[in-house]
């Protein structure tokens, strides 16, 4: 399993704890992305803030997953760009289904706003904990 699997696996797990303790906006963004279901961005207290993008039913090609990942991270920039924020792209074949990991680039690379560089770029992301 690759570290960018793992980190995501664990983000996954723990959303639904860390949105308790801080704060998911719904983001308004990529509206015209083929199969775009949500979007929303975690703010956290600590370390950088989570984009997640959820794509349903149809499968987006890496294209849209790209463009519909840096749009979103631009929103949620706006929000507060004073932090680092990595995206993720989810599927969902159908509303019962799991959430599965979309990986639109290779060898661990994701999509990230830099706060430092006020710019979106790819950048290699390891797992490792908080």
């Amino acid at each position: 399993m690759s570290a960018l699997r793992v980190f995501a696996l664990a983000a996954v797990l723990l959303l639904p704890f860390a949105a308790q303790a801080d704060g998911t906006v719904k983001l308004y963004c990529a509206a015209r992305a083929t199969g775009l279901y949500d979007a929303e961005v975690q703010l956290r207290s600590r370390g950088p803030h989570f984009v997640n993008v959820t794509f349903m039913r149809t499968r987006p090609s890496r294209v849209v997953i790209d463009w519909a990942l840096r749009d979103c991270l631009k929103t949620a920039a706006k929000l507060d760009d004073s932090r680092d924020i990595v995206a993720f792209a989810w599927f969902r074949p159908h509303a019962r289904a799991a959430l599965q990991l979309l990986e639109p680039y290779a060898g661990g690379t994701s999509v990230v706003y830099s706060a430092s560089r006020d710019a979106v770029m790819l950048r290699r992301i390891a797992a490792r904990p908080d």
